[in-house]
């Protein structure tokens, strides 16, 4: 967890439930969620990431950027601790070190389950 000058930012791995080698695969590689790929408008780990921004800041938007701005797995901002933050002079401080596990998002994984298959449902009605 960093304290960057503008709020907490948490850098966390995670694994999925179903996952039964515990090695870390993209969700393209997760059965359970494979089959939404047609539906989402980029990679699903993408999407996730997205999903779980809205859903741990209740659709809250970080203060200074625009509703579309969102992190992904081939543009994402990270800050470096002890770097200085330019917008406020303070410098950007580990606040605690990982310990080393993955989390498991089985308690966020029905609602981004759900919000598949909402939009799979809704592209599903457009090509009628």
């Amino acid at each position: 967890m960093l304290w960057t000058g503008d709020g907490y930012h948490i850098y966390l791995p995670i694994i999925f439930s179903s996952s039964k080698d515990n090695e870390k695969y993209p969700l393209e590689f997760v059965d359970l969620c494979n089959e939404f790929t047609p539906y989402v408008d980029s990679d699903l780990t993408t999407e996730f990431m997205g999903f779980a921004a809205k859903y741990f800041t209740n659709n809250h938007q970080q203060k200074g950027t625009k509703q579309n701005d969102s992190a992904s797995v081939t543009s994402c901002f990270v800050t470096v601790p002890e770097t200085i933050n330019t917008k406020d002079n303070s410098k950007a401080k580990i606040i605690q070190k990982w310990d080393g596990k993955a989390t498991n998002v089985s308690a966020i994984a029905p609602h981004f389950l759900d919000n598949l298959i909402q939009r799979r449902t809704e592209h599903k009605t457009i090509d009628k």
